[in-house]
């Protein structure tokens, strides 16, 4: 039965295709932080040090500098978003393709050069992709395409984070990033054999436009602070999966086995769960509900933190993660996207990239205070700020 194709309301080719291209975009930037972090804390590496790792992500949160360019890149072919993301895949698969010939401890300071590269090509595709999402969606399947999206994101992390985490503990580096090539060589394929119609575009989106954005935010306030916090509490701990599993003794296949394997079920059925709480509530109601869902959800992290590092155990904990995050995450996306009516690529971008750089933040600002505090105390410390979130949104709804 093909329920989750049948939820979401979309042909198989293009649920596909979006599912490639979210988790294109996602295994470069999740294998150069999450476990390259992994490997990092199993040499030995601080923490403090290790969560610098995550600001290659930071370019997700910069994306807007530069997606006015991409408006006008698109705009000058003809509005087809298409060959903008072959040529931006094509770069991936080429800066992979070098990186994999490096070693990771005596290269390790270009091999981060070339992971901030990956995040860039990859902020880039995503920009273009969103508003390729919007483009061949409707009002009515908006939050599928996303849930197709977070499920693509994910599937993502556990094949460039979890899978090719195991590759690197049996086969080594170039098998592992080798990996990621062919990972890549699958999206490129489906969006090349995707049959995009081209659209007229404003005539102001043949110019590179700043001022669009910086009016963007003039009458939404309240949604700026909301794009801002909603993610804060989840991510200082949701980072810290990794480094909780390597301190507990696991090894760094079991990691990516626990982790990033079996937490794939926990995100299928986020994506499922975000999809029917949309449609039913509605966005807004929905990133309300999420916050306290996603208090509970860190708090079974505690788990592993006092010594219950049972196989099942760490799998339930993992996927319970898993879910909660792709639920918010989902609920933001779809919201964003239904804000972006004007200029989707840039507008679309804008409002990612605040809710990417602080929930990149946090998961660094949660390798920080655990690392004066510990395990445990930053994991209740990030539930208390999920309720605060949700009485926050909660006040101010019919402002946002």
């Amino acid at each position: 039965m093909n329920l989750p194709i049948k939820i979401l309301n979309f042909k198989a080719q293009i649920a596909f295709l979006i599912i490639s291209l979210n988790m294109a975009q996602y295994i470069s930037v999740g294998f150069f932080s999450e476990s390259l972090a992994a490997i990092l804390r199993q040499d030995g590496l601080s923490l403090e040090k290790i969560g610098a790792v995550y600001f290659i992500g930071l370019f997700y949160g910069f994306r807007f500098l530069w997606a006015p360019f991409v408006e006008f890149a698109v705009a000058k072919m003809g509005g087809v978003y298409k060959n903008f993301i072959v040529v931006i895949l094509t770069l991936m698969i080429i800066s992979l393709g070098i990186t994999s010939f490096l070693n990771v401890r005596e290269n390790l300071g270009f091999i981060l050069i070339m992971a901030g590269l990956l995040g860039f090509l990859s902020a880039t595709s995503a920009i273009a992709s969103s508003a390729l999402i919007i483009k061949i969606s409707t009002p009515q399947n908006l939050a599928g395409a996303n849930s197709l999206g977070a499920s693509g994101n994910f599937i993502g992390h556990v094949l460039g984070t979890g899978v090719t985490l195991i590759i690197y503990a049996n086969f080594g580096w170039i098998a592992s990033t080798l990996f990621l090539v062919f990972l890549t060589l699958i999206a490129l394929f489906m969006i090349i054999t995707f049959k995009e119609l081209p659209r007229e575009l404003e005539k102001s989106q043949n110019h590179v436009n700043f001022k669009n954005m910086a009016m963007f935010f003039k009458d939404k306030k309240f949604w700026l602070s909301v794009l801002m916090l909603q993610g804060v509490g989840v991510c200082m701990s949701f980072g810290l999966i990794n480094p909780i599993l390597v301190d507990s003794g696991r090894g760094l296949d079991e990691v990516g086995k626990i982790v990033h394997i079996y937490g794939l079920c926990g995100v299928l059925l986020g994506s499922v769960i975000a999809s029917y709480l949309i449609n039913k509530f509605g966005s807004i109601k929905t990133i309300i509900l999420v916050t306290l869902i996603q208090a509970a959800g860190i708090l079974t992290l505690l788990l592993p933190i006092l010594g219950y590092t049972n196989f099942i155990v760490l799998v339930l904990v993992c996927q319970i993660c898993f879910a909660v995050y792709t639920v918010g995450a989902v609920s933001v996306s779809t919201m964003i996207m239904r804000k972006a009516t004007k200029h989707p690529v840039s507008e679309c971008a804008l409002q990612s990239s605040i809710s990417m750089l602080f929930q990149y933040i946090s998961f660094a600002l949660g390798f920080v205070i655990a690392s004066f505090v510990g395990y445990k105390a930053t994991v209740v410390f990030s539930s208390i700020i999920c309720i605060g979130v949700f009485f926050y949104i909660l006040k101010f709804k019919k402002f946002i």
